[in-house]
């Protein structure tokens, strides 16, 4: 399916990652004015959990990551058209997966992950009766999960110096299940905020918002 990055061919590696991610773009561009005189469209991406990261696909796992930016992007954009915009990724019993050689995970898969689990929630998630924006699902067997992106707790140095980080360390990198989902930028910066001054979270939160770079408000 792919290569080591660095016994990768440059033009093999782009064109994976255009067939993937300027494809989903390219025809997104061509549907948007379509969608938007219908005041009511819906787009659904298809994304992978090779976004997350699988040795030898950097090329495919970096363009379903790029949709996943792009789909963010879109959705907020699309806040006040009536078009929703949301990312699945999907894993189902097909030609790829049938290449999997361990004959356990093979029969499971062959048992309970039919492709038609997954198009039935797409056919759901593009009913015009559904009001869902902005969300990643995993989906897969009859079952569904939001994924997110999410931050763990900050930690703070007491002198800002590549000493003082390293002081601090385990404590940066230890895991925890305290996390903070991370929806939109402004979230991801309101958060920043509120780690460097605590104090200023409840201003945050009854304002108007974080002002971006172009001087327009974003609700939070």
């Amino acid at each position: 399916m792919g290569a080591p990055f660095g016994e990768s061919d440059r033009e093999d590696w782009w064109r994976v990652f255009d067939v993937h991610f300027r494809g989903t773009v390219e025809i997104v561009r061509a549907a948007w004015p379509h969608l938007l005189r219908s005041d009511s469209g819906r787009i659904i991406n298809i994304i992978s959990s090779a976004m997350l990261g699988s040795p030898g696909v950097s090329a495919y796992g970096s363009g379903k990551a790029a949709i996943w930016g792009f789909t963010k992007t879109l959705a907020l954009e699309a806040e006040s058209t009536g078009i929703t915009v949301n990312a699945v990724s999907p894993s189902a019993w097909t030609r790829m997966t049938s290449a999997i050689e361990d004959p356990a995970v093979t029969a499971t898969l062959q048992k309970y992950f039919a492709p038609e689990h997954v198009s039935a929630f797409i056919v759901w998630l593009a009913h015009q009766g559904t009001q869902v924006n902005n969300q990643t699902f995993q989906v897969s067997a009859g079952r569904a999960e939001r994924l997110t992106l999410a931050a763990l707790p900050s930690v703070r140095v007491e002198e800002s110096t590549p000493a003082g980080w390293k002081r601090v360390a385990d404590r940066l990198l230890s895991d925890s299940t305290d996390l903070t989902a991370l929806s939109t930028t402004m979230q991801s910066f309101e958060n920043e905020l509120i780690g460097a001054d605590p104090s200023i979270a409840e201003a945050i939160r009854s304002g108007p918002g974080v002002t971006t770079f172009d001087d327009k408000r974003v609700a939070s």
